[in-house]
């Protein structure tokens, strides 16, 4: 069993990472899926690679490639699917709070600065999920 707290450093040692469609190498190139995967990778778990989805993923493409080695959640969650536009198609990290009190995230965002970030979370949650063998 790997310690939540040692996910989220191998999340965080992710931070400045490029964000390139389907990257899986820290450092080099990842997108959001890649990002909890390759973490979880870094730790030893061994994942399969979950590249089966287009640029513009589905909800559902999102949520079945999630499931490969993540569990649905009612509340927390390692890993969060939440809305871009009309569809939840993009992954955060849920990474604590702020001195303000507001939620952080860390993310593999396409947008802005096109890097894995830490950044205040300001999207809708559509699914929670826990990462099997992460606890």
């Amino acid at each position: 069993m790997i310690a939540l707290e040692d996910f989220l450093g191998a999340v965080r040692s992710c931070i400045g990472t490029p964000v390139v469609h389907m990257g899986r190498t820290p450092g080099k190139a990842i997108d959001c899926v890649g990002l909890p995967w390759a973490a979880c990778n870094m730790l030893g778990m061994g994942l399969e690679s979950t590249r089966t989805y287009n640029a513009l993923p589905s909800a559902e493409d999102m949520a079945n490639g999630l499931a490969a080695y993540c569990d649905e959640v009612e509340s927390g969650g390692h890993l969060w699917q939440v809305f871009v536009g009309s569809q939840a198609r993009h992954i955060v990290i849920p990474s604590g709070v702020n001195e303000c009190g507001q939620q952080l995230v860390i993310h593999a965002w396409g947008h802005g600065r096109r890097q894995v970030c830490q950044t205040v979370f300001d999207r809708r949650v559509a699914r929670r999920w826990n990462i099997r063998g992460v606890a």
